[in-house]
């Protein structure tokens, strides 16, 4: 495996999600969606995903703020342009 050296996030799901085939279903349909979905400013990118010992592991791409702070900074007019913005990508 190659190291990257890069911050990353890793959200792992409970192991009842790969267990229950809806559910499993579910999460597989999202971050397809995902990873097709490129918006570099309001998307988060997915690098990489795998399932061990039950559980299903999503790393991506690490945002060091959260969305409260980006509304906040920037005002309502960000989500307006942003929900523009992703439907037109």
């Amino acid at each position: 495996m190659e190291r990257t050296r890069r911050k990353v996030a890793i959200k792992r799901f409970r192991e009842t999600v790969s267990k229950d085939k809806n559910m499993s279903k579910q999460v597989s349909r999202e971050i397809y969606m995902l990873k097709k979905l490129r918006h570099s400013q309001y998307v988060v990118g997915i690098y990489e995903v795998y399932q061990r010992k039950g559980r299903i592991y999503v790393v991506m791409e690490y945002i060091d703020t959260t969305l409260l702070q980006l509304i906040e900074e920037a005002g309502r007019a960000l989500l307006s342009s942003m929900i523009i913005s992703l439907f037109r990508s």
